[in-house]
């Protein structure tokens, strides 16, 4: 009712003037009361403040936290910042380089050597890389050279490379040098132990100080009596890997009045003047069954141990043993004391103090051989 009157009111005087404001400028103009009467009735606050609203478009920072592949790399950002160096990520160890990039592979930092896998984690402990071990410390991550214990072993690594050591090794020691062995796991052998039929017994340090192929004796009684060194150089050449005999080796073994050429005399027999042979009488026979010759006359007592070291047995003439002018024993080993040796005519593994072989050897010219 109270609309209608004001309408009717309206209706008999037009408003003449309206006021607007549109877009900050002030208008007039003129509506007639038909205009008016069309106008949406007026809405309240709480109608409005009902409906809602049409969302604005905004600008959101977007700040990194995290890895992120850039280009093909990968980088690491904590709140927006590229790293570089050292990482520590989920309890893994990384390293970006001075672009950011993350380091995979072997990699070089300053004087020191580390090792990432393909995701970039950094490794330690001991690893494998082309079918060669490496050690990286457990805490710091660089490569190890040279002794190092580790648990209750020691190991070795190349001092150039890093690489572990396994199997025979001559390496310093305070000064000097020794002679080591590292099993296939790479520890260092200590105490009395066994590689391919050779006894070795090693000081806590590892410096080998036994040597001892355990080669099979053979007696040369009954059938050689004079067949010291015949029988001596089938022992050699079983220990060789030749399969033969010491009857096949006496028909086989050269004959002369020159020792150097030949054998004097006959094996199987007891008597008859010198009844011998030298190295250079046994030489060709030598290259062809063990496919090399050594003549070791004159050579020094450190030239015989290597030899032996080397897993080869050495014949050596000498005087006075089990009562021969001249005899021919093949030896075995050493020690620090003594050398070991096969005793053709007692059939036993016998040694003998290095001083006293020294005199017998010499007396009997210093006459040596192997392959």
């Amino acid at each position: 009712m109270k609309r209608s009157l004001r309408l009717t009111a309206m209706k008999k005087e037009p408003i003449r003037l309206l006021m607007l404001f549109t877009a900050g400028f002030l208008y007039a103009s003129t509506i007639d009361a038909a205009a008016l009467e069309a106008l949406p009735e007026p809405r309240s606050l709480l109608e409005l403040s009902a409906e809602t609203p049409t969302p604005h478009p905004r600008i959101t920072d977007v700040v990194k936290n995290g890895f992120y592949r850039e280009n093909g790399k990968i980088r690491y950002y904590i709140k927006g910042k590229i790293k570089k160096g050292f990482v520590e990520a989920d309890g893994k160890r990384y390293y970006f380089d001075s672009k950011g990039n993350m380091a995979t592979g072997r990699k070089q930092i300053g004087s020191a050597y580390y090792y990432f896998d393909s995701n970039g984690v950094m490794q330690t402990g001991f690893v494998t890389i082309d079918s060669k071990k490496y050690y990286y410390d457990e805490k710091t991550g660089k490569k190890r050279f040279g002794v190092r214990r580790i648990g209750k072993y020691q190991y070795y690594f190349k001092k150039k490379t890093g690489v572990m050591a396994t199997g025979f090794l001559t390496r310093d020691s305070r000064g000097s040098k020794i002679k080591t062995y590292y099993n296939k796991r790479g520890q260092l052998k200590t105490g009395t132990f066994y590689v391919d039929n050779v006894q070795y017994k090693a000081a806590t340090n590892g410096r080998i100080y036994s040597v001892k192929n355990l080669a099979k004796v053979i007696c040369q009684r009954p059938e050689l009596p004079t067949g010291c060194e015949i029988t001596s150089w089938t022992m050699m050449a079983n220990y060789a890997g030749v399969k033969i005999d010491k009857l096949r080796a006496a028909d086989l073994m050269p004959r002369s009045s020159d020792p150097n050429q030949g054998f004097v005399g006959d094996p199987h027999s007891f008597g008859g003047g010198s009844l011998v042979i030298y190295p250079g009488g046994l030489a060709q026979m030598t290259q062809k069954y063990l496919r090399s010759y050594t003549n070791m006359t004159g050579c020094s007592m450190e030239k015989l141990q290597d030899k032996l070291w080397k897993k080869h047995l050495v014949l050596i003439w000498v005087t006075r043993l089990d009562g021969f002018g001249s005899h021919t024993v093949a030896l075995t080993g050493y020690d620090q004391k003594n050398f070991f040796y096969n005793d053709p005519w007692t059939g036993a593994k016998e040694q003998i103090d290095r001083d006293e072989l020294r005199v017998i050897w010499t007396e009997n010219g210093c006459r040596a051989m192997s392959y």
